[in-house]
């Protein structure tokens, strides 16, 4: 938890996942390691109605959402220099889009 003494408040996370119990499973985890929760989101359309008017610090991203990929919201999120992970249950898809290269 020393990483957290650096800020004045927890590191906020994005969650975006059209499961829901994989989603509660993965803000619990983020809470009990001292994070903050922003968002926790089943489509992309609402997530990126939510960084119209918040940022966080990092963001942990399904591929596929309820309203399809998350390649939008990857490009928003990359736009605003925020880091984020891909948590997928789908094989690697063989060509993927430049924003998931890194």
């Amino acid at each position: 938890m020393e990483h957290l003494a650096l800020y004045s408040r927890p590191l906020r996370c994005l969650v975006v996942e059209d499961e829901v119990l994989i989603g509660m499973a993965l803000e619990a985890c983020l809470e009990e390691a001292g994070y903050e929760v922003g968002g926790l989101f089943a489509a992309c359309r609402d997530a990126l109605a939510w960084l119209a008017t918040h940022r966080p610090d990092f963001s942990i991203l399904d591929y596929k959402l309820k309203d399809g990929c998350c390649l939008e919201l990857a490009r928003a999120l990359q736009a605003r220099s925020v880091p984020f992970l891909v948590y997928s249950g789908l094989s690697r898809p063989p060509a993927l889009a430049p924003e998931f290269q890194d």
